[in-house]
Formats: C-alpha cells, structure tokens, sequence
C-alpha cells in the first residue's frame, strides 16, 4: 500500500466516522424533549422520596420506594441525553476503535462528566423543593447548554 493509499483510507475512515457520529446526535427539539422526560421522571422520583419519609417506619424498604426498575442510573441519563457518549463506550468495550484510545478516552470522560454534572443541576432543583420557576429555569438553562455540545447537537442545528 503507498502513502497516498494509506492516508486516503484514514481519510475514509475519519468520514466514515464522522458520519455515524452524527447520526447519533440530536436535534434541538429532540434535546427539548429528551430534558422534559428526565425532568418528570426526576420529579417522580422525588415524590418517590418523600413518601418515604411517612411509609418508613418498617423493617424492609419503605412501600413507597420498593420500585424496581423505574429509577434510571445516573450514566442512562447521560446516555439519553448524549447517544453518542453510549455509543462511543460501546466501541471501547468492544474494540472498535482503530483512533487514538487515550483521545477517545478522554474524550469519554470530558463530555460524561460535564453532561452529568448539567443534568445533576436540574436534578439539584427538583430535590431541594425550588419554586416551579426555579425548575422552569433550570430545565431551559440545560437545554440551552446541550444545544451548545458538539457532542450532542446535530452540525446543522449549531449556532
């Protein structure tokens, strides 16, 4: 294989990857709805906790959060917010990535850790009892931010 062979077939690769990388990004509205679905299952869960604070007087679990399965793990919150993030800890677990694995790794880690410390905000609001509108802000506060991700955003919807 010649130079001009190998760097065109990294050039393929690096498109090819690019491509699937943005098929897995959302729109703004998707990013809207995606944030308003975790906001109720949040405020699900808080009513969950607050139950609890009457139905626990019991030697097993409180009745009120003896719920399988309902709660989301913190990393599915992200994954929701960011297919891309799931997809790219899909490829690692299973070798798929022929890139730089320390870039892609940190990568990971960059864009996990600040996508769920954004969604930890708004999960902070619901859980302190703030106002309606404080929660209303916050909501729109992180749609506004992962409307602004690269990692996140489709190209075309980027300001």
């Amino acid at each position: 294989m010649t130079k001009l062979e190998l760097v065109t077939d990294k050039n393929q690769q690096k498109a090819a990857r690019k491509q699937e990388e943005e098929k897995l990004k959302l729109t703004r509205h998707e990013i809207a709805r995606r944030v308003r679905q975790l906001r109720k299952e949040l405020e699900a869960a808080k009513q969950r906790y607050d139950g609890a604070l009457f139905d626990n007087f019991t030697d097993g679990s409180p009745p009120s959060l003896d719920i399988v399965n309902v709660n989301r793990e913190p990393y599915g919150a992200v994954y929701h917010l960011s297919p891309l993030l799931e997809a790219r800890v899909e490829q690692l677990q299973h070798g798929e990535l022929k890139s730089s694995l320390s870039d892609d790794i940190f990568e990971l880690f960059f864009f996990s850790t600040t996508t769920a410390y954004e969604f930890g905000m708004l999960a902070g609001a619901i859980y302190a009892d703030c106002p309606t509108a404080t929660i209303d802000r916050f909501e729109r506060g992180l749609m506004t931010a992962l409307g602004a991700c690269h990692w996140i955003i489709k190209e075309e919807q980027r300001p």
